[in-house]
Parts: structure tokens; C-alpha cells; sequence
């Protein structure tokens, strides 16, 4: 599936186990700002584009691993993100 414009969000386990969700159905490359976001409720995942959200079932192990944080690309090596990105809130709990 293309995504391109849209928001996704991808988690993986410590047993490779993989989540992809891709948003819901709104273009961010539009040249406006958008607040987007992704988010686990026990298993239930939410990817947000302001306030709109598509969620997925889905029951992963510990997502602990030793890369990096990767916010705008995938695992900071690839699907860089073309425009801007400010205002970064991480929230863990």
C-alpha cells in the first residue's frame, strides 16, 4: 500500500515481532502543520493525524531494543521525512 503523505507508525518487539499502522486517510505534505502521533494502550496501537485516528489490535513483547529512537525516518537510516518536524513530546507511562 502507498502511503505516501500520510503518517505511520511501526513498532518492533524483542522477538522481531512487527506492528505497521498507517494513519488515517489525511495527507500531512500539504504544506500546513499537523500534530500527528502514535500511541499504545495495552494492545490496542493509535496513529493520530489531528484528530482523526485509526487504531489496530495488536499484542507485541517487550519493544526495548538497542536502537535508536527514530522520529520523521525509519530506524534513522531511511524514508527520511521531506519538510519540517518541531515540537517533539515523548511520553512514557
Amino acid at each position: 500500500m502507498a502511503l505516501s503523505g500520510r503518517i505511520r507508525c511501526i513498532a518492533k518487539d524483542s522477538a522481531q515481532n512487527r506492528l505497521a499502522l498507517a494513519g488515517p486517510a489525511r495527507i500531512v505534505t500539504d504544506g500546513s502543520w499537523h500534530q500527528i502521533g502514535c500511541s499504545r494502550t495495552g494492545s490496542t496501537w493509535r496513529a493520530t493525524v489531528d484528530s482523526a485516528s485509526t487504531t489496530k489490535q495488536a499484542s507485541l513483547g517487550s519493544i526495548s531494543n538497542t536502537l535508536s529512537l527514530a522520529i520523521g525516518s525509519n530506524y534513522g537510516r531511511e524514508d527520511h521525512t521531506r519538510g519540517l518536524i518541531d515540537d517533539v513530546q515523548l511520553t512514557i507511562g
